[in-house]
């Protein structure tokens, strides 16, 4: 998660699962001091709002009942777009 969070710019990994005080608190002043963190993070918030998640979930279990012929094997899925996060 802390890579993805990082990738996205919204975010500083701090390649640890327990960050000391020092480390956890440097992390804390750049993300405060750097615009650019609160700029992606805007952005992130946006595409995020775009989404429906319950229109996502009916999508995926209606889609067999769509598809002609015998329903057997497993669900397949539509590959994320390009840039998708």
């Amino acid at each position: 998660m802390a890579a993805r969070v990082e990738w996205s710019g919204t975010g500083v990994n701090l390649r640890t699962s327990m960050p000391g005080a020092t480390e956890l608190r440097a992390a804390v002043q750049t993300v405060l001091r750097d615009p650019s963190y609160r700029s992606q993070a805007g952005i992130l918030a946006k595409e995020i709002g775009q989404y429906n998640p319950f229109e996502a979930i009916a999508e995926i279990v209606d889609a067999p009942a769509r598809r002609p012929g015998p329903r057997t094997g497993p669900i397949e899925l539509a590959p994320r777009p390009a840039g998708a996060v």
